[in-house]
């Protein structure tokens, strides 16, 4: 239950960072909003580190460097989300970054890629994301 409030909780606000980043830039442009977000977040991530002390900086060796690229992805991520909601709309841009990211999570899955258990295909898997395309593309119907 735990991991379905967390997803819906991180969904909630992934839209309202979107809508946030997207008005932010048409002030002071892509590339400076991203800033301020990430220089933020690393602030909040500081301060939270200093209080809870879970974990070690130490650690940092034991990690594989492809995984702490995450932070660099974040940079593409802010700038991609805030593109699209400004040429495309939250809702559509967002139901897109849905899809897309679904989409990867079911190969990822599948394939067992980055250390995660391998999910088999079934149908019905299959027919959630065939479902959420369909979605995707209804939700632009005129």
């Amino acid at each position: 239950m735990q991991g379905i409030i967390y997803s819906l909780i991180a969904g909630i606000f992934i839209a309202v960072q979107g809508v946030f980043n997207s008005s932010a830039s048409e002030k002071m442009g892509i590339w400076q909003t991203n800033l301020v977000v990430n220089g933020l977040g690393f602030g909040v991530c500081l301060v939270i580190f200093l209080v809870v002390r879970n974990g070690s900086i130490g650690s940092l060796t034991a990690v594989n460097p492809l995984y702490l690229t995450g932070g660099a992805l974040g940079v593409v991520i802010v700038f991609s989300v805030i593109k699209g909601i400004t040429l495309i709309g939250a809702s559509y841009a967002t139901a897109l970054v849905l899809l897309s990211q679904l989409g990867l999570a079911f190969l990822l899955d599948t394939v067992g890629l980055f250390g995660l258990t391998r999910v088999p295909i079934t149908l019905p898997r299959v027919m959630g994301l065939l479902l959420i395309a369909g979605g995707v593309v209804v939700f632009k119907l005129k």
